[in-house]
């Protein structure tokens, strides 16, 4: 009996959706701590739902084997050359982006989110594919096994598609001409449908796995082919309009205004420690019922004025640096850095101090142009940058990511005592970035811990420790405000720290050897707060553009902002909000329900309506300053 060319693709189109189906429920046991508490009729809802994505991702992928089967004649697809050329096709296209789904098993530890392009930006900057792809295969072998697995899997679905397709009565009716050109046009139909991920208005989106499943669950209905699919050359952002502009600017004002002159002679240096990956969980101070991985920062945390409700904008380094050292929110799928409004005219850090006498340094010991931090840091006005070139001792390199913390706070220790004051340093460590490396020598004086981070956060600690030690038999130290941060989170245990919100909580501290800034500052604070909190320490004299407030002013509105996979989230006084650019919203409550589950926001409406208005004219305003390049004070 001969084969129907529409029988088969219906029976490979059937195969790989049972395929990504198999994948979902591996992504799920992976991270299963992610949704432990999640009920087991949401997991079955969001694998319904992720079969609408998958169908989409299948048709996008395979639109030309699709059309071949539906538009060739039968005889044609039966020539063996024919069969051949589409059997090579099927498997090497598919295996390219289940390739990219295995690497994604892994990276959402770190990312908290699917794959998306600007991953492959990313992977581009500098030698870092290169140098961190080895470690990274002896790291997460299983991944490749499973890759393998996933390849003969994909080659028995072709060959159990040819080979069943015989049995099907269907056969005979669609080997009738008539009965074969109506199917044809069904699939031919079908195709279009699923391309485009159903019948309504728009094209199924990353924002429509929130509106069925809600921001918790995410994550496990997209599946990676459609999330990079969807973010394929996607680099602007959509003008919103929810409010009018004098509302919107009303409620998010993005304008930094001077405190009155007061008659200090002279301005602190400013030194900021941006930590990598350097979660709450892993700090007593800011987690008192978890374990000590870091009693030199616990110390130092009692002389200073400690943010107790600190969140990061962002979960990537790439994403981190903007916000810190240029005020920039990550409220986009694209981080700033390779965003098409990279080139956009904007005040670092490193430019506005420089208009009141310093001089600036961005010290980070990673090899020169990682995820081009060397650029961003030119860009954002620092005078040098200072990385493992600069070092120029490769003795000290841990063969991975760039040198050890321990040698490299130390010299730069050294490089800041050239510095003509008042200066500003942003010094950003590295160890505590997988693969965790700790010097041979000394890795048995740090234990490890459940995650495979711990061990390489005391480590980090204890050069913080060395570092201040050094820093303070310097002429400079006792006139320098530091400014104690993270750049993102990591692997976390607790469900708190697991959840939306709790994944983005760091440490944010501000120490002066003085102890002129001691306490504990309980409101929600965010990264891009940092930029206008030390304009307010140096007593920057003209008003500026800033995104964020400073933290000592009192009268200004708090909060965090996060955005990942279309979906934007508002953390403040204990609430966050989770929305995507639609009418979708949930509301939790963070004392009672730390892990995100109860949606409240039917319950307390009228807080959620406030959050959202809060949050719209964030996002409108977001959107609006990136597409008309008007971050500076003239413009706002």
């Amino acid at each position: 009996m001969n084969k129907s060319a529409t029988l088969l693709l219906m029976l490979r189109f059937s195969g790989l959706l049972v395929l990504y189906s198999l994948l979902r429920l591996i992504f799920l046991l992976v991270h299963w701590d992610y949704y432990a508490g999640t009920s087991s009729g949401t997991l079955l809802l969001s694998f319904f739902y992720g079969l609408r994505f998958d169908a989409t991702a299948i048709c996008i992928l395979n639109t030309p084997f699709f059309l071949f089967h539906v538009l060739l004649p039968d005889r044609w697809l039966a020539h063996g050359f024919m069969r051949k050329i589409l059997s090579v096709y099927f498997v090497t296209l598919n295996a390219l982006f289940l390739l990219a789904a295995c690497v994604d098993l892994g990276l959402y530890s770190f990312s908290a989110r699917r794959m998306t392009t600007d991953m492959v930006r990313i992977m581009g900057f500098g030698d870092d594919f290169v140098n961190t792809v080895p470690r990274m295969v002896v790291d997460y072998w299983y991944l490749l096994l499973l890759f393998f697995g996933l390849i003969f899997i994909l080659y028995r679905i072709l060959r159990w598609s040819r080979t069943t397709s015989r049995f099907y009565r269907l056969n005979e009716a669609l080997s009738k001409r008539w009965w074969n050109l109506v199917f044809r046009m069904l699939a031919l139909v079908l195709l279009v449908i699923g391309f485009r991920g159903g019948l309504q208005y728009r094209p199924l989106s990353i924002g429509n796995a929130a509106q069925l499943g809600g921001g918790h669950t995410s994550a496990l209905i997209l599946n990676t082919p459609f999330t990079i699919f969807k973010t394929w050359g996607k680099d602007e952002l959509e003008r919103a309009q929810w409010m009018d502009d004098a509302t919107a600017r009303q409620l998010q004002p993005f304008a930094y205004h001077p405190l009155p002159a007061d008659s200090a002679s002279h301005r602190p240096n400013v030194v900021i420690l941006l930590l990598e990956s350097f979660g709450s969980e892993y700090i007593q101070s800011l987690h008192p019922d978890g374990v000590a991985y870091t009693p030199f920062l616990d110390s130092l945390f009692k002389h200073s004025l400690l943010c107790t409700n600190a969140f990061a904008n962002g979960k990537r380094s790439i994403e981190g640096i903007p916000a810190v050292i240029a005020g920039i929110p990550a409220l986009m799928n694209e981080p700033f850095i390779t965003s098409v409004y990279a080139g956009n005219r904007y005040d670092g850090l490193g430019t506005l101090l420089k208009r009141i006498g310093y001089q600036s340094v961005f010290f980070h010991g990673g090899t020169n142009g990682t995820m081009g931090f060397d650029h961003f840091a030119k860009a954002a006005g620092y005078d040098r940058y200072f990385g493992r070139k600069e070092y120029g001792h490769d003795e000290d390199f841990d063969g991975n990511w760039g040198i050890y913390d321990g040698p490299f706070l130390q010299r730069a220790v050294h490089e800041m005592d050239q510095l003509k004051e008042p200066f500003l340093s942003t010094i950003f460590t590295l160890s505590s970035h997988h693969p965790y490396s700790i010097p041979p020598a000394i890795k048995s004086q740090f234990p490890e811990g459940p995650l495979p981070i711990h061990a390489s956060v005391r480590y980090t600690d204890a050069c913080l420790r060395d570092f201040f030690k050094t820093a303070a038999r310097s002429t400079w130290y006792s006139n320098t405000v530091f400014i104690i941060t993270a750049d993102h989170t990591a692997e976390a245990e607790t469900p708190y720290y697991l959840s939306k919100a709790g994944m983005y909580a760091i440490p944010i501290a501000f120490y002066h050897p003085d102890e002129s800034l001691k306490g504990r500052y309980e409101r929600t604070t965010q990264q891009i707060d940092i930029l206008p909190s030390i304009l307010d320490q140096v007593r920057y004299p003209d008003p500026a553009f800033a995104f964020g407030n400073s933290i000592f002013r009192t009268g200004v509105s708090s909060g965090a902002y996060t955005c990942l996979q279309s979906v934007y989230q508002l953390i403040d006084s204990g609430y966050v909000l989770s929305m995507d650019t639609t009418v979708h919203r949930q509301l939790y409550r963070l004392q009672e329900d730390p892990s995100l589950q109860q949606d409240i926001s039917v319950s307390d409406s009228s807080r959620a309506d406030r959050m959202s208005l809060r949050l719209k004219a964030m996002i409108q305003r977001f959107n609006s300053v990136l597409l008309d390049n008007a971050m500076s004070q003239s413009k706002e």
